[in-house]
C-alpha cells in the first residue's frame, strides 16, 4: 500500500526504525541483518533509515525466487575474501535446515 507521496505507507515501525538508524551511526565495518518474510517491510525500513544518516552502506538482497539460499549474496563475496569464505562455510554447516 502507498501513500498520496507513491512511497511505501510506513506505520508502527518506530523502535525498529531507531534501532537501524542507530546500527548504521554507531557502525565502522558492522553487519546489519534483516530477515523476514517477503512483504514484512524490510525493504522500506532500510530505506527509511538511510534517509536518517549520512553513513556510506552497502545494501545486500536476496532474489526473492523460490529455491535461492538466504547464504546467496554472502557466498558470491566470499568467493573474492578467502577469510570471510571459511567462516561463512562454518556458518553454513551449523545453521538449521531451511535457513
Amino acid at each position: 500500500m502507498t501513500g498520496e507521496s507513491g512511497r511505501p505507507i510506513f506505520v508502527g515501525r518506530s523502535v525498529e526504525l531507531a534501532t537501524v538508524v542507530d546500527a548504521l551511526e554507531a557502525a565502522r565495518g558492522s553487519l546489519v541483518v534483516l530477515s523476514g518474510e517477503a512483504g514484512a517491510g524490510k525493504t522500506t525500513l532500510v530505506e527509511r533509515a538511510l534517509t536518517r544518516t549520512d553513513r556510506r552502506q552497502l545494501t545486500v538482497r536476496v532474489p526473492d525466487e523460490d529455491g535461492v539460499s538466504p547464504w546467496w549474496p554472502w557466498r558470491r563475496l566470499a568467493r573474492s575474501l578467502p577469510a570471510l569464505q571459511a567462516a561463512l562455510s562454518t556458518m553454513v554447516a551449523r545453521a538449521p535446515v531451511g535457513n
